[in-house]
C-alpha cells in the first residue's frame, strides 16, 4: 500500500484521520495503524475509501495495490 499518496488523497478532500475514520466505521488509532503499515485495509474499507475521496480505479491500484510506503 503506498500511504504516502493515501494520506496526500485525505488531505486533498479536507479530511483529517479522525474524521475519515468515522466515515469508513473504525477507530481512528485502526487506521493510523493501517496508514503506518502495521495492519491491512480490508477489501469494504479500501472500497469506501475510493468512493469517500472520489479516487479512479487506477489511483485506488495505485494506492492499494502498490508494495510503497
Amino acid at each position: 500500500m503506498n500511504a504516502n499518496k493515501l494520506k496526500g488523497k485525505i488531505f486533498e478532500k479536507g479530511l483529517n484521520v479522525a474524521q475519515t475514520a468515522d466515515l469508513i466505521d473504525i477507530h481512528k488509532s485502526s487506521l493510523y495503524r493501517k496508514l503506518n503499515g502495521f495492519d491491512t485495509f480490508t477489501v469494504n474499507e479500501a472500497t469506501q475509501l475510493k468512493e469517500i475521496l472520489g479516487l479512479t480505479n487506477l489511483e485506488a491500484l495505485d494506492i492499494f495495490l502498490s508494495r510503497s510506503n
